[in-house]
């Protein structure tokens, strides 16, 4: 039998490794640990919109080390989600998380430096930053050092010799054309219409020649007779690839003529991959055109969807009005875009705002016949009557507009069937004039009133007999609408069918 203290002694021993072993090990995993639940915890908040708790779990793990929530701070500043817009603070933690190895970090930090975004533009540092990434495997990364050295390549001497080198394809070599070298001079010259070179290259989309041009330091950022610079004509263009060689190597995304903002010709044009790339290198998401329109209210107004969805996923302000007093959500229901009005309303679009004439989302909707748009509206919310002291009930104008699928839509919604329009129109006799049975049918039975009379004496009867509706005729008949009430002009719904031309309609309502 083993001695007690022998025993005692194996125990203490066997104890203090395992208290080495935890001192040893417990930091580092318990660090990991600690990181992968913040970040899940991150994911968790991002998910249901909750931006200032996630920018609050980053900022710990940022402050401690995260190289990961370094590079997601980073980006929340950038997009000014949770927190204010900062490009300043958005450079600092994206280059801390760059130090680290990130190679997201990386690629965004060399472009920050090529654009001057956040801190000062250096593209000999944004290069080394891109280089880093591409060396990592990032392939936008790669593929944006590319472009910028090519440009840059263009600054070195070339063969006086324009004649081409021999080439394996003889074909080629005897067909093609040999280069033209563009003099200095002749890149900065402007043409009749205050075009230069790059601004001609760039509209005609040659990239070659742009990146020559730039080569011989054209002037990035000259402006044409209208105000336009060789970058928003590339956006309003779609010369997507010309627009990235442009923004690496210094174009000014943000001019000091805001209607002329690259970012706002991209969007009406519907190019959303420029918009994107205008948004990376920090374009002013909110700069408005000399009509006081934002970037994502021409994207929505001219009916690009995907641009104007970037748009709202990197922050741009969604509370603008118009001069009438419509919302950024109002012209998403006029465009019908399902999608569009899930990201606006989950932003926190008021649903029920109203413009200066009282019509609502949900009335452009209805105005619209958007089933689709109609939907998500009601779904979160909408009121289905009027809203403010001159408001617009949109069943009454869904029923104007002829839209019955919208009308049956607001009726299964609850909508009030007893109101009536300016002129004391009902919504049965807007389905009458339209001649819709089936929504007639639906109507009554909500109880609207068939006999009820507008501000002229007309009843639903009379509105189906002057518009020659045979069957809606019939129908009210049968359920009891009076053929013998007169308007204010003593006209019975047989004389009204007489004076339209309707004269098969007599029979059936003598």
């Amino acid at each position: 039998m083993e001695p007690p203290n022998s025993r005692i002694k194996s125990t203490r021993s066997t104890v203090l490794v395992a208290a080495i072993v935890l001192l040893v090990t417990t930091p580092a995993e318990a660090q990991v640990a600690n990181e992968t639940s913040a970040l899940k915890q991150v994911d968790t908040a991002i998910r249901h919109r909750d931006y200032s708790s996630a920018v609050s779990l980053l900022q710990n793990a940022a402050d401690s080390g995260s190289r990961e929530a370094q590079y997601r701070l980073a980006a929340l500043y950038r997009a000014g989600q949770g927190v204010s817009k900062d490009l300043k603070l958005a450079f600092r933690w994206m280059h801390a998380a760059a130090q680290k190895g990130h190679s997201k970090a990386q690629y965004s930090v060399g472009k920050m430096y090529l654009s001057g975004a956040g801190t000062d533009r250096d593209v000999t540092v944004g290069l080394t930053w891109l280089d880093k990434a591409a060396q990592q495997g990032h392939a936008r990364a790669a593929q944006l050092l590319s472009q910028a050295r090519q440009s840059q390549s263009a600054r070195e001497n070339r063969p006086s010799s324009t004649r081409p080198e021999p080439s394996v394809n003889r074909t080629a070599v005897q067909t093609s054309k040999p280069k033209t070298r563009i003099s200095p001079s002749s890149a900065q010259k402007a043409t009749r219409n205050g075009r230069t070179a790059l601004m001609d290259a760039v509209s005609r989309g040659q990239i070659e020649v742009v990146r020559e041009l730039i080569g011989q330091t054209a002037d990035l950022n000259a402006i044409d007779s209208e105000g336009h610079s060789a970058l928003a004509l590339a956006a309003q263009a779609g010369r997507g690839e010309i627009s990235q060689l442009l923004i690496a190597v210094g174009a000014d995304v943000n001019p000091a003529r805001a209607e002329q903002s690259p970012i706002l010709f991209a969007a009406a044009a519907g190019h959303a991959e420029i918009v994107r790339y205008l948004v990376s290198a920090g374009a002013d998401l909110n700069i408005s055109d000399d009509r006081g329109r934002s970037a994502l209210e021409r994207g929505i107004e001219d009916g690009h969807v995907e641009p104007s969805l970037r748009l709202i996923r990197a922050g741009a302000d969604i509370s603008r009005l118009s001069d009438g007093g419509q919302t950024i959500l109002m012209k998403a229901a006029m465009l019908g875009s399902r999608e569009l009005l899930l990201a606006l309303l989950a932003k926190g679009a008021a649903v029920n705002a109203f413009d200066r004439q009282g019509r609502t989302a949900l009335w452009f909707a209805a105005d619209r016949g958007s089933v689709d748009a109609v939907g998500v509206l009601l779904a979160h919310g909408a009121s289905t009557g009027p809203v403010g002291a001159n408001g617009n009930a949109p069943l009454l104008r869904a029923l104007e507009r002829g839209n019955g699928a919208c009308a049956r839509q607001l009726i299964d919604a609850g909508a009030d069937v007893h109101m009536v329009s300016a002129s004391g129109n009902t919504a049965l006799m807007l389905a009458a004039k339209f001649g819709n049975v089936d929504l007639l049918r639906q109507l009554l039975k909500a109880e609207a009133d068939i006999s009820w009379k507008n501000r002229y004496g007309y009843t639903a009867l009379m509105f189906a007999a002057r518009a020659g509706r045979e069957k809606v005729v019939k129908f009210l008949l049968g359920k009891g609408a009076d053929p013998g009430r007169r308007n204010n002009k003593r006209e019975k719904a047989i004389d009204i069918a007489h004076a339209a031309g309707h004269e098969h309609l007599s029979e059936m309502l003598k």
